[in-house]
């Protein structure tokens, strides 16, 4: 009989629980009607505000007449100044511009920076043994810390150098773009 009982009490509880509760009623077509009504005046009421402003500004400015400029005088030159100069002009702009900016700069590829020369040989070693030109350079922090570079390069445009990089990924390596001054000699 316990079981009955806790049945009955568990269906009372579930009762009182939904009594508490509001349900949602869904779609109302009286607030959706009045929610349009609302907008609507809204709008009509915004589009009058600006004339009824500018209705009071322009009755002002009739009261307050002041002279304007007299457009009738008004004469443009350009017409006649137009045909009678020359004006310079660049017939091919790119080409020199592309020319300058890949005589300015040659480009490098740093493969690796060690602390041990060994390390830094082996390496070059490698990449020359792949076809490409490598060289080695020592460079001197501060202090007494010293750094071999592996560089390979240079190249004489980006395209080359996207090229060797792509070469440098297939072993694995992975390069750093340099762009310096082209050395003569």
């Amino acid at each position: 009989m316990t079981v009955n009982a806790q049945k009955r009490n568990s269906r009372a509880r579930r009762s009182a629980r939904t009594g508490r509760r509001t349900k949602l009623t869904g779609f109302s077509t009286k607030s959706f009607f009045a929610g349009i009504a609302v907008g609507i005046l809204g709008t009509i009421g915004v589009s009058l505000v600006p004339s009824l402003i500018l209705g009071s500004a322009t009755s002002s400015q009739r009261t307050n007449k002041t002279p304007g400029p007299d457009l009738s005088s008004t004469r443009y030159e350009f017409w006649e100044t137009l045909p009678t100069n020359d004006v310079a002009v660049d017939t091919n702009p790119y080409e020199m511009s592309t020319t300058k900016s890949v005589a300015a700069k040659e480009y490098l590829l740093q493969a690796g920076s060690f602390r041990k020369q060994e390390e830094a040989d082996a390496l070059r070693a490698e990449l020359i043994l792949a076809g490409l030109t490598a060289t080695t350079s020592e460079v001197r922090l501060v202090g007494e810390d010293r750094w071999f570079r592996v560089l390979v390069g240079p190249y004489a445009s980006p395209r080359e150098t996207r090229k060797a990089m792509s070469e440098l990924r297939t072993k694995k390596i992975s390069a750093l773009v340099l762009q310096r001054p082209p050395r003569d000699g």
